[in-house]
């Protein structure tokens, strides 16, 4: 499937379990550990563009206690051994995370679910549980 259509990926995300709400192109999505005790959640939101779905996550405030040089160092460290999500500081110093996928060639639904949206929800927790220890050491 070329160019999933807002009411495509809606439907995409109905079939996790979690709320979401939209806002124009947006979706956001929490996101929460279910499986640990962690108690990390997060906010992903998938924007969805006529070529590409962008997944970005991002906590704001979050790690405020880490120096500027601890945060690149943990994006640099993450980046170094994950493909995804993408880690990087905004310009308040607070770490985003992002993901994209190109749709303007054929992909199936199935991937959109089980890969993509899957993937970037997952790994973005993974990348705040991962932090959160970091900063309880």
């Amino acid at each position: 499937m070329k160019n999933i259509k807002p009411d495509e990926f809606r439907n995409i995300l109905d079939q996790f379990d979690t709320t979401y709400t939209r806002e124009g192109s947006e979706f956001y999505v929490p996101w929460k550990d279910t499986e640990t005790e962690s108690g990390v959640e997060i906010v992903v939101i998938f924007d969805l563009g006529e070529e590409k779905i962008q997944a970005v996550a991002m906590k704001p405030g979050y790690s405020s206690n880490l120096s500027l040089d601890e945060k690149f160092r943990f994006c640099n460290d993450w980046n170094f051994n994950y493909e995804i999500p993408k880690a990087f500081l905004d310009k308040s110093g607070d770490f985003v995370l992002e993901t994209c996928l190109f749709h303007d060639k054929d992909v199936s639904l199935e991937f959109v679910r089980d890969v993509f949206v899957q993937l970037s929800l997952d790994s973005s927790l993974l990348f705040f549980k991962t932090l959160k220890e970091r900063i309880e050491k």
